[in-house]
């Protein structure tokens, strides 16, 4: 100790010399100004980093979070719930999201159309259980019939859910999913509603519902077997303005040739050929001959053949293919090998 003590005097003094050191007293006043800023500066980084203001200070100091901090929470909630909901979506978690989107609605926040769309696109895009349509028919409410991984009937719900904010877009999907299922039925009740809640028949630049929605629905009837329905929409529409197209009648005539509906088929092509500003195509035709040919038909799809033959229209090998096959299921045999020789020139 005496060796350090010794140490430290002589570098003291050596630095004494050196560097003459000057020697100041705080007195009171100095002591109070420091004291001052210190104050005022540790007050201004704390009043910054609180999430209180003035505003929401009560005169009760237990009531310090009052009205403000919670609206604000409240305001950044609902697009945050939006954002979760469709993440939970996009992941694949529509149990997760359905019940988010039910809490939510049910806590008061207003809830985007956009998150409801992508909710109700997911339950209509599920997996899809079809229904037998004479079973269905007869218990159309029935609870038997419903899937445990089918969500079509939430996203039912959740169209009502949409109350006045319910758009157009909505409809349709519901609509499509309704289709896809077989329950033509329930298709044609939200098509109808669909029609009184957005439907003028005065708009027809943009009509509402459009004609690939009447499409959906239409092709859902003539799949079930209900031509007379397919029929009324068909007259309905035209009255609303919606012209059906050539595309319109192909695809119910692939339906009507892949189950060998053969009279349907012919009666859906007399009304296209009729159609204002529309012109079969061999597309056209040729399902009706393949129907007529499904049907063991031979003669009636001979006659379309040779109508469709002397109209000039360009034959491909896909429609003499067909021609031959009525043909062979017909055993004219001579007819179809004269077939296959007109064919080698096409």
């Amino acid at each position: 100790c005496s060796m350090i003590e010794a140490t430290l005097t002589d570098t003291t003094t050596k630095f004494t010399h050196q560097v003459p050191m000057i020697r100041m007293t705080p007195n009171r006043r100095t002591v109070t100004l420091l004291l001052v800023v210190v104050s005022v500066i540790l007050s201004t980084e704390a009043f910054q980093t609180s999430p209180i203001t003035t505003k929401s200070v009560s005169r009760n100091p237990s009531c310090r979070f009052t009205s403000e901090h919670q609206t604000d929470s409240q305001a950044s909630s609902s697009p945050s719930s939006s954002r979760s909901i469709v993440s939970l979506v996009e992941n694949g978690n529509l149990d997760d999201a359905l019940s988010m989107l039910q809490n939510v609605d049910g806590g008061g926040d207003s809830i985007p159309a956009s998150t409801y769309h992508a909710v109700i696109e997911a339950c209509c895009a599920g997996k899809v259980e079809r229904h037998n349509n004479k079973k269905y028919n007869k218990n159309n409410s029935s609870s038997n019939n419903k899937s445990a991984m089918d969500k079509i009937n939430e996203a039912a719900d959740l169209l009502t859910a949409m109350g006045e904010e319910v758009t157009s877009h909505a409809y349709e999907t519901l609509i499509s999913g309704y289709a896809r299922r077989g329950r033509w039925q329930d298709a044609y009740r939200t098509l109808a509603a669909l029609e009184e809640k957005f439907g003028s028949s005065d708009d027809k630049d943009n009509a509402v519902p459009s004609l690939n929605v009447y499409q959906t629905v239409l092709i859902a009837f003539v799949e079930a077997g209900e031509y007379d329905h397919m029929n009324s929409l068909l007259t309905r529409m035209r009255r609303r303005g919606v012209r059906p197209t050539v595309f319109t009648y192909n695809s119910l005539l692939k339906i009507c040739a892949q189950t060998a509906r053969w009279r349907e088929a012919v009666s859906i092509l007399s009304q296209c050929q009729r159609e204002p500003g529309v012109n079969p195509d061999l597309v056209t035709f040729t399902s009706t001959i393949r129907a007529c040919a499904r049907a063991r038909k031979t003669d009636k799809a001979m006659e379309i053949f040779r109508v469709v033959k002397d109209m000039g229209v360009k034959m491909d090998v896909y429609c003499y293919t067909t021609a031959m096959d009525a043909c062979a299921k017909g055993r004219r045999w001579k007819v179809a090998l004269s077939l296959l020789d007109e064919m080698k020139f096409v």
